[in-house]
């Protein structure tokens, strides 16, 4: 196995620990091209970004394709909601309809 690659935007002074950034999304069949779209350059810019999709209503056909990208996890529908929860309660959560931010 490879090493990791230095960390290129941690600040060692700054409030937050983004040495272990993950990339959190969900999308439904009908967005399924912009979602490819969107992993697609994360993985030219970041090629060694962790993304999470969450699963909101995918074709089998297009989960059997998310299953080969690398560095993404594919997570149920019924787990989306309770990501969504946690940022309703106050935690260091940030989620829009388009895209989701966590920071541990």
């Amino acid at each position: 196995m490879l090493p990791s690659p230095p960390v290129r935007h941690h600040d060692s002074k700054g409030p937050f620990n983004i040495s272990d950034l993950v990339i959190v999304t969900g999308a439904t069949a009908s967005f399924f091209d912009r979602l490819t779209n969107m992993v697609g350059s994360v993985h030219v810019w970041e090629p060694q970004q962790k993304v999470v999709v969450y699963d909101l209503g995918f074709s089998q056909s297009q989960l059997a394709k998310m299953m080969c990208w690398r560095n993404v996890e594919v997570r149920e529908r019924e787990r989306a909601w309770h990501v969504v929860g946690r940022a309703a309660k106050g935690r260091r959560t940030a989620w829009t309809t388009r895209a989701g931010i966590a920071f541990a």
